[in-house]
């Protein structure tokens, strides 16, 4: 959303470069002083994600003057082969960089990558455990933090089809929940369910539910002694994402690993990505666009 305030009342950042701060993105004082079109605005934050003014300390890594699209899409150059969505898994990063996710009870729950990573590999134990084999589908219906991250990447490392569902809070009703529910499990046909002890019963409810449905404890609780079956190749999806099912019936999207893998590269080289980077998330983790 864009800012409803003049252009002249707009904090200036710490930088001191004359760069305002417009919808996310940064755009050099001149240029909203200028009176360019909100048409034009709109089309270049649209268009390029994160525009930094030429004259800001971050221009010599950035490369921060204002182009085209046209000349922005030249200069990303996707390599989705050399984007492993694993090897944080098998090789973590420091112990010092980690993830904070935000509880129910407004407080921090802090998870160091290799914390992850040994999680990730014992539901992937868990999930060979429970018979899942190649190509077989999981719905995971969680609420965000590290279990939903665990599991989603080690039904990965199983060889199935993660599928993301919202939890129940996310619709306003029951019904709306168990009729979005119910045609996600008729369209993909999982072999699993996995889901929370507290979420349980929403997801048992729902009318004309065979699957087998676990919790995350269980999961986590079967693959602790490991698995004595080998971990299969990669599933031939990466993904099975369902839209909303605001405008019809719920519809799968089936997303294979070089898509996926780069589509995340494609982020990285807009927002030019480091390491070194810092990011927060409000996104839920069962949207499409959070999801990624």
């Amino acid at each position: 959303s864009f800012p409803t305030r003049r252009s002249s009342d707009l904090p200036i950042n710490k930088d001191g470069c004359g760069s305002r701060w417009i919808g996310g993105s940064i755009m050099p004082a001149d240029y909203t002083a200028a009176r360019k079109s909100w048409l034009e605005l709109i089309r270049r934050i649209t268009c390029c994600p994160v525009i930094y003014c030429g004259a800001c300390p971050s221009a010599d890594r950035r490369k921060c003057p204002l182009r085209t699209c046209t000349e922005e899409a030249k200069r990303i150059v996707v390599k989705s082969s050399d984007q492993d969505p694993f090897l944080w898994i098998s090789h973590p990063p420091a112990a010092g960089v980690a993830l904070h996710f935000a509880s129910a009870s407004w407080s921090w729950q802090r998870h160091t990558y290799e914390s992850l990573a040994r999680l990730t590999l014992q539901m992937a134990d868990g999930f060979l455990h429970f018979g899942i084999r190649r190509n077989d589908v999981v719905v995971i219906v969680l609420p965000g933090g590290s279990e939903f991250v665990a599991a989603l990447f080690g039904s990965m490392l199983a060889g199935a089809i993660p599928s993301v569902v919202a939890p129940p809070r996310a619709f306003q009703s029951g019904a709306a929940y168990d009729s979005h529910l119910c045609n996600v499990l008729e369209t993909a046909s999982p072999r699993l369910v996995l889901t929370s002890a507290e979420l349980v019963p929403s997801v048992v409810s729902v009318p004309g539910t065979k699957t087998e449905v676990i919790t995350a404890d269980e999961l986590v609780n079967a693959g602790a002694s490991g698995s004595a079956t080998p971990r299969p190749a990669r599933a031939d999806l990466a993904l099975l994402q369902f839209t909303a099912g605001s405008s019809g019936q719920v519809r799968g999207v089936r997303v294979s690993y070089k898509a996926l893998e780069a589509n995340v590269a494609a982020i990285r080289s807009w927002l030019d990505w480091s390491s070194h980077d810092s990011a927060a998330f409000w996104v839920p983790h069962y949207h499409d666009m959070g999801l990624i």
